[in-house]
């Protein structure tokens, strides 16, 4: 029987150490490196080299409070439905191999976009980033205070 790992890319939102699908990301880049006045400047856009790109805040779509960005932001490029999109991270951490995950990554719209798994010794908060950057979806906020409600309860 053949075993299958899961990688993801883990970054922090807060205290809440999350993971997408390795498999979206198409770079890293630091906030500083990054043009935010194109030709045409639009609210929430980033140039990167020739393209202009929509920057998600994700923090702001998660409900989480405003942080500024400091020398351990970064901004993930990530391959799209929609096309390549940023989305802006406190801090990059690691990329981990999974054996197994509770979720659906297929884009199915009864899936959970959020999922809390403990792994040894943390919390992990995998996102199904595919329809967390859908901008048709309006309750990403709710969904990420449910997650993490859950893993109050676990700690408890």
């Amino acid at each position: 029987m053949v075993s299958r790992n899961y990688r993801f890319l883990t970054f922090m939102l807060d205290q809440h150490l999350c993971a997408i699908p390795a498999r979206s990301v198409r770079e890293i880049n630091h906030i500083s490196q990054l043009s935010t006045e194109a030709a045409d400047p639009l609210p929430g856009s980033i140039k990167l080299r020739d393209l202009v790109l929509p920057l998600i805040n994700f923090r702001q779509n998660l409900g989480l409070s405003f942080k500024a960005s400091n020398s351990d932001s970064r901004v993930i490029i990530l391959e799209s439905q929609a096309g390549w999109v940023g989305i802006s991270v406190d801090s990059v951490q690691s990329v981990i191999d999974l054996p197994s995950i509770p979720m659906d990554f297929t884009g199915d719209a009864n899936a959970p976009i959020f999922e809390s798994i403990e792994i040894r010794t943390f919390t992990l908060i995998l996102i199904d980033i595919q329809r967390a950057v859908d901008p048709s979806l309006s309750n990403l906020a709710d969904s990420f205070r449910s997650a993490t409600a859950q893993l109050a309860r676990v700690a408890s």
